[in-house]
């Protein structure tokens, strides 16, 4: 009985986790890749459930203008050429080890693939506390993401869940 009891406790403490996460506010996110770390603002999107289905990391979602930074113009090109051609042959051979392709399901059914980044870390600034993680990806949005510029990386809520669950 003492399984039983502890999974169903656990099932619901997760979900009152995912509950209490505040979906309405922006947090600051630094990200470090190739030992280089940039910040900007980002927003904890509900709809983002995106999880890559081998080693089940949750993937965030930045934009070009935010990713740019790490990447000279040919071969921010290159990756573009990449993704529209899902050829991994034209990822610039400096980004090889980095950079992998996430396939993902659309709300309209359509079976797709997201380029994603491999980061060193990720931190965002929650509330009070300061989440770090290694284990995410980050999945390259070839535009922007807001007209308003207000943020550059929509979070995946996974990640604020398992921080809950590491700190309790």
């Amino acid at each position: 009985g003492f399984p039983l009891v502890w999974l169903f406790t656990k099932s619901r403490m997760d979900k009152h986790a995912v509950e209490k996460i505040r979906y309405d506010q922006m947090y600051p996110v630094t990200i470090q890749i190739k030992n280089q770390s940039y910040s900007t603002t980002g927003y904890i999107d509900s709809g983002n459930q995106l999880m890559e289905p081998l080693t089940k990391k949750p993937v965030i979602i930045c934009d070009e203008q935010f990713l740019g930074q790490w990447f000279s113009k040919v071969e921010w090109q290159q990756l573009e050429k990449a993704y529209q051609s899902l050829d991994f042959e034209s990822v610039p051979a400096d980004w090889e080890k980095q950079i992998l392709f996430v396939p993902y399901q659309g709300v309209e059914g359509n079976c797709n693939f997201l380029l994603a980044i491999r980061p060193d870390k990720l931190t965002v600034h929650y509330l009070n506390r300061k989440i770090v993680t290694t284990k995410v990806l980050i999945g390259v949005q070839f535009s922007t993401l807001t007209k308003d510029h207000s943020y550059h990386c929509l979070l995946q809520p996974q990640i604020i869940k398992l921080a809950h669950a590491y700190s309790a």
